[in-house]
């Protein structure tokens, strides 16, 4: 942290901090966030409320300048223009999966953010599918109908389910 006055003026306004939180018996301290903004056009399309726990990278302004362009762009998209993009998994995602040893299939998969607030994100097989297969080479809807297929599940099906998840991995800054 760089102190905005010199050394011996910070040092003692931080001391002066603490000391003020000790004489009113303070245990614990929580900080939050507020990010408002006017939408490019029209009426708002972004309503987000959250609680989080954890570490957060820093810097993080690069993070909220890019989780505000990408739901930008997905909400302006069609149903089709999703499914028609070739979507990449964000290179801080990982996946995790576990479960009982013995156990053929995982009982939990996960989606986990490295980077911004850190997210994780529960999957069925059909998303955890959907983004492993996201390396920018097929479209979501090219994934969706092979997916359907592997799966053994009506096309219109697998898309009525991927497009909303799609839409949110895109905003929360797991697909690119």
């Amino acid at each position: 942290m760089i102190p905005e006055r010199g050394r011996a003026e910070f040092e003692a306004a931080y001391r002066a901090y603490l000391e003020d939180f000790d004489a009113r018996g303070v245990r614990s301290v929580g900080f939050g966030m507020v990010l408002l903004r006017r939408p490019v056009s029209g009426t708002p399309t972004l309503r987000r409320l959250e609680q989080h726990e954890g570490a957060l990278q820093e810097p993080f302004g690069a993070y909220l300048v890019d989780a505000l362009a990408a739901h930008d762009r997905v909400a302006a998209m069609s149903d089709g223009d999703v499914l028609a993009t070739a979507w990449t998994a964000a290179p801080d995602v990982t996946r995790e999966s576990y479960g009982p040893v013995l156990q053929a299939d995982p009982s939990h998969l996960l989606l986990r953010q490295g980077a911004g607030l850190g997210r994780s994100v529960s999957m069925d097989t059909a998303l955890a599918g959907f983004v492993g297969a996201c390396d920018g080479d097929l479209t979501a809807g090219q994934i969706a109908h092979a997916l359907a297929a592997l799966l053994d599940v009506e096309s219109d099906r697998m898309v009525a389910g991927l497009v909303p998840a799609i839409r949110e991995l895109v905003k929360d800054g797991f697909l690119a």
